[in-house]
């Protein structure tokens, strides 16, 4: 305002020079005082922004303390946990100290440093004569030993009945007169009979009379089946034709000096495996390959090496737990527990998810005094003598 007054009062410039350099001043005046308002406001922004940062430290200060102080506390935990766990070993290297401890754990890798006895296949323990004793202590039904002494007679003539096979069979073989002893006589397919006696010499005195007065009458000898071995967690890719292939070409170890032109070898069936893509194949061999399987007790198929084991013949019913026929032939209606022996199937067994202990429906309706095992057990001594009979019919040697 004083600069303006001043212009006014000079004589010398012009009226309209005057207004124009009043003018800029006015601007300049408002650009100071912009200025002005622009520098406050910056320095109020800055002490704002000291104050945030301020506020920020000091809570990053304050996190930082708390989680040192947890990390501190944690470690003191874990270093109390230590000495505890220290004072635990010692106490306990003090007692294995006074128990001998070094003295038990030499004489334990003495014993397992010892050779295994051999296992004796089945064949081997077939062969080995049982004792009057020991069969004694065998449970389960009373068997006569010796049923497998099989004879099988059929008519000459294709129109005859079984009906009349037995009629002429008692006519031609008289128990009494000839003094054996039968025990068991049975239709069978294709109009035979089958005979079952109790030892050779029986089963050749019929065989004879048969051969010189059955002249309508032709009796044979039941033909022995193969052993069989089953083979464990073989891929499904591989096929039957594969796995005998293998069998000839991977295993060297069984098939030195061995005439593979002599040697029968087919895949029977398959079992089912727990994984998907895997099954136990069954296999039907001759003698001397089933001995050198189970000798060895593994065999080479495709990329895999699987451990091999012997099959039993027997077969066991899924519905009624009897032997000698299987599901799709079975009689029954119901199907038995093989935990419980009740009319129920094992998973809905209710003794079973009680956790009461097993017990087999075929000892107990044998009679025996161990039942508590399951219907599937090999201690099963109804099964063990079931099993007898189905290898007796099988040709081990």
């Amino acid at each position: 305002m004083g600069a303006k007054s001043e212009l006014e009062s000079l004589k010398n410039i012009s009226k309209e020079v005057k207004e124009s350099v009043i003018l800029k001043l006015q601007d300049i005046s408002e650009l100071a005082l912009r200025l002005d308002e622009s520098r406050s406001r910056y320095v109020v922004e800055l002490e704002r922004e000291k104050a945030r940062r301020a506020a920020e430290l000091e809570a990053a200060e304050k996190r930082f303390n708390r989680i040192n102080q947890e990390n501190l506390d944690r470690y003191s935990k874990m270093e109390n946990k230590m000495e505890k766990l220290l004072a635990e070993v010692a106490s306990t290297k003090e007692m294995l100290g006074q128990m001998r401890v070094p003295e038990a754990l030499a004489e334990i890798r003495k014993v397992v440093a010892r050779p295994a006895p051999r296992i004796m296949n089945y064949a081997e323990a077939a062969a080995k004569p049982k004792t009057a004793a020991a069969a004694a202590k065998t449970p389960g039904p009373s068997t006569r030993l010796g049923t497998g002494h099989t004879l099988i007679v059929a008519s000459k003539f294709e129109n005859h009945t079984a009906e009349h096979v037995i009629t002429k069979l008692r006519g031609v073989v008289d128990a009494r007169e000839m003094g054996v002893a039968v025990d068991r006589m049975r239709k069978a397919r294709g109009q035979k009979v089958v005979l079952s006696c109790s030892s050779v010499e029986d089963a050749k005195k019929i065989e004879e009379r048969l051969k010189i007065r059955g002249a309508d009458l032709k009796v044979a000898k039941p033909e022995m089946r193969l052993p069989t071995v089953i083979i464990r967690d073989v891929l499904r890719v591989n096929s039957d034709e594969d796995i005998v292939r293998s069998l000839r070409t991977q295993n060297r170890h069984l098939s030195e000096g061995l005439d593979w032109d002599k040697v029968r070898a087919r895949v029977c069936y398959r079992r089912r495996a727990r994984n998907d893509l895997e099954c136990h194949p069954v296999l039907e061999v001759s003698p001397e390959l089933y001995h050198r399987l189970i000798k060895a007790g593994f065999v080479y198929v495709g990329l895999q090496r699987r451990p091999v084991w012997d099959q039993s013949p027997l077969v066991q019913c899924s519905r009624c737990l009897g032997y000698g026929h299987g599901k799709r032939f079975c009689k029954e209606v119901s199907e038995r527990c093989a935990h419980c022996g009740g009319e129920h199937t094992g998973i809905t067994c209710r003794a079973r998810k009680d956790g009461e202990p097993p017990k087999c429906v075929n000892c107990t309706k044998a009679g025996c005094e161990d039942t508590a095992h399951g219907a599937f057990s090999s201690e099963c001594g109804v099964r063990a003598k079931w099993d007898d009979m189905a290898r007796s019919k099988v040709a081990y040697c």
